[in-house]
């Protein structure tokens, strides 16, 4: 057996040096001065009442200075979090990984499957000893180690308490490649609490041991699977979904079919066992929400509803030139376009539009946004130009979604400049050096161009206006559809952005330009207020693989280690240290109340 005292935070410790400010305070003193009175009179009550604390004066001078270093002492280890350290024939450190996907919300067992793992994961920990080390992962969207090696009780059993289960798929897998890195070279006992409807595998060469604990036994199943929406043409869009029973019994479906918060449609299908169905509707082609809602008992309600949103095209476009009938003619063009047209720059316009293109009247530095270049990039940009090119032709470009459908071959380019950056990266090539080249960071998007309008044939192409369309199309139209924890990336200038769920209502305060939102677990739309356009996300299960309810591993497997009694614990002693250090304070206190003289 190897004991050993460590500190999870060592940087504190050289607080210990204030221990030399009390002992100087405490020499510097100045003494006490004896003064010779006449009379004790009026000194009677006192010392009647310091006969009660005779005990004090049995206790050495310098006590206070000694509680004063001490209370310092134990303060300073508290914020130094130390641990006792017990290797050897020992209990593993115990980790605890915890299934909350989509399928763990069946209710094939009460009140449902998270529940009873949570459940089950309690009564390990009870089970095992106040001093044994314990770790748990939450399997969610992605793997979270919600706390590390703790023998702190209560803080684990709060932490079980407080999970919730979510909707996305199963991450068990990623799970024990997390639990696997931590402490890599000390065995552990790694409990894997599963609904197991995902089989996974265990690591051949593990030094760890593994437990796993299935949950659920049901596979009585309906759901949605999947569900597109998507233009048909200019009038008509088309949406269909497709229905999954998982079930070994025929199942008869209600369903209702909303749009636009009205009821389109009831049917009623049937599927034979292990079978699917899908339905197709034609729907105008308009800004159009759709929700589908299957009225069935089954053990798994989370997939037997969908969200569909179909946006229509709009990009509020600012155009910034000198005049250019054929760039302005390329941007009226585009589907939903809302142009505006500017013979100057001031940063002042640019906070209110989707795209701002710049056609020769380049300004020094651009904030967040999306933007087109079109002569030479912006100063704040880091480019170096190293020379200029004549009389040349585009030869080659980047399989890149700006450029499809088009192909340049015939284009002449009569002047460009060369430019190099480590920021800029080309995607157009002409016989002489790169042309083109896009910008893309968090919070900047840029297409840059280096040569003039009024320098290339191409604007008489059909390939042009295409280009156009093909950059203001893939950077301002966007997917609306997200898997349940998928983060929404909201790009806008404005201070407040406001998030509507479907659960609550969110205020994110905006200082950069670009908010990440996260609280995406929960299937529903989602709308975004922001100041240049709103938009609406939707949150969709959609997994086979989770509205498959049934165990694939219906045995709980053990795989033991000959090293199992081969271990460490660790013992927070920050607690102790923390209550000692209150103690001795109060004890001071009462001392220096008391009236006991340390001179």
């Amino acid at each position: 057996m190897v004991n050993m005292i460590r500190f999870i935070n060592p940087q504190f410790l050289w607080l210990l040096s204030l221990l030399s400010i009390i002992i100087i305070l405490q020499l510097i003193k100045p003494k006490r001065i004896l003064v010779k009175i006449s009379t004790l009179f009026l000194w009677e009550r006192l010392f009647r009442k310091s006969q009660t604390s005779r005990w004090l004066r049995k206790l050495p001078k310098n006590i206070l200075l000694i509680l004063q270093l001490l209370i310092l002492s134990l303060i300073v280890f508290t914020l130094a979090q130390p641990q006792w350290v017990m290797k050897g024939n020992i209990a593993l450190p115990l980790v605890l990984i915890i299934d909350s996907s989509a399928s763990t919300n069946a209710i094939d067992v009460k009140p449902s499957r998270f529940d009873v793992i949570k459940k089950e994961a309690l009564n390990i920990v009870a089970k095992n000893s106040i001093f044994r080390s314990m770790a748990i992962i939450y399997a969610g969207y992605k793997p979270e180690l919600k706390v590390s090696f703790t023998t702190n009780r209560s803080t684990i059993e709060k932490i079980i308490k407080e999970l919730k289960s979510t909707y996305s798929n199963d991450t068990i897998q990623e799970s024990i490649e997390l639990a696997e890195s931590l402490l890599p070279n000390t065995p552990k006992e790694i409990h894997i609490l599963t609904d197991g409807n995902n089989p996974f595998t265990l690591p051949s060469n593990s030094i760890n041991d593994y437990h796993i604990h299935i949950i659920g036994k049901g596979e009585d199943n309906v759901g949605i699977t999947n569900a597109k929406i998507f233009p048909k043409n200019v009038n008509l869009a088309e949406f269909y979904l497709e229905i999954s029973n998982f079930s070994n019994k025929f199942q008869k479906v209600p369903i209702v079919i909303k749009l636009n918060n009205a009821i389109m449609e009831r049917l009623h299908i049937e599927l034979a066992p292990k079978s699917n169905k899908k339905i197709i509707r034609e729907i105008p082609n308009k800004e159009t929400k759709i929700e589908i809602n299957l009225d069935i008992n089954d053990d798994l309600k989370e997939d037997n509803s969908a969200h569909l949103y179909l946006p229509q095209p709009y990009h509020k476009i600012l155009l910034i030139t000198l005049g250019n009938p054929y760039l302005e003619k390329a941007l009226k063009a585009i589907p939903g376009a809302d142009l505006k047209i500017k013979r100057d720059v001031t940063q002042e316009d640019f906070i209110d539009f989707d795209f701002i293109v710049f056609d020769q009247l380049i300004p020094e530095y651009v904030s967040p946004g999306k933007y087109i270049f079109i002569g030479y990039p912006p100063f704040n940009f880091n480019f170096e130009q190293i020379g200029k090119i004549s009389n040349t032709r585009i030869v080659s470009w980047e399989e890149i979604p700006i450029m499809s459908l088009i192909q340049p071959l015939n284009v002449n380019i009569y002047s460009a400049i060369l430019i190099k950056s480590k920021d800029l990266t080309p995607f157009l090539y002409s016989e002489k050096g790169p042309i083109g080249f896009i910008y893309d960071k968090k919070d900047i998007f840029a297409i840059v161009l280096t040569f003039s309008l009024l320098d290339t044939n191409w604007i008489y192409y059909d390939s042009f206006p295409i280009f156009i369309y093909n950059i203001i199309n893939y950077k301002n139209s966007y997917n609306p559809y997200k898997s349940p924890g998928e983060p929404i990336e909201i790009l806008d200038n404005s201070g407040w952005i406001y998030v509507g769920t479907p659960e609550r209502r969110y205020e994110l305060e905006n200082k950069s330009g670009f908010v990440e939102f996260t609280e995406t677990t929960k299937p529903g739309f989602y709308y975004i207020k922001k100041r240049a356009k709103n938009e609406i996300y939707v949150v969709n299960l959609f997994s086979k693989e989770e509205s498959d309810i049934k165990p694939k591993m219906n045995i709980e497997i053990n795989k033991q280690n000959k090293n199992k009694e081969k271990g460490t614990i660790y013992i927070d002693l920050s607690l102790y240290a923390l209550i000692l250090s209150i103690i001795l304070l109060l004890l001071e206190a009462i001392i220096f109340l008391g009236g006991f003289n340390i001179t």
